[in-house]
């Protein structure tokens, strides 16, 4: 089953540094988790603490770039890691005001908002139908 918005990367004991197949409007919108072997990938498993430098530790990640992330421990052959993008829902990222101009950047991030969340509905309904991801 293919998913927009959520990544589940086997570990391997030794692994630390994982592509994102999936794009954001915010790093604050994608959480990362580690999924234990009795866990489902519908779980949420432990919900890893972002920092903004240094090498991570233990439960801990950091973004290296915009599709790339450092965890602070490699998850064993039994783990997975779930990285999981939820756009807000709850209001406009875009304000638009009377007689302002309309600018490409936020009408893109506008029409974005309103596709990623598209997308992420459409993995739950996957999810519901097949109790997968």
């Amino acid at each position: 089953m293919s998913t927009f918005a959520t990544d589940i990367k086997n570990g391997d004991g030794s692994t630390v540094v994982f592509t994102l197949s999936f794009s954001f409007l915010s790093r604050d919108d994608v959480t990362v988790s580690r999924l234990e072997d009795t866990q489902s990938d519908t779980d949420t498993g432990t919900v890893l603490t972002v920092i903004q430098t240094g090498t991570p530790t233990g439960d801990e990640f950091r973004w290296e770039d915009n599709s790339t992330i450092q965890v602070g421990t490699a998850p064993t052959a039994s783990q997975k890691l779930k990285f999981k993008r939820t756009t807000p829902d709850d209001a406009q990222i875009v304000q638009w005001d009377d007689g302002s101009y309309l600018v490409a950047t936020d009408l893109n991030t506008s029409d974005k908002q309103w596709l990623y969340l598209i997308q992420e509905l459409d993995d739950r309904i996957q999810v519901d139908e097949a109790g997968a991801v």
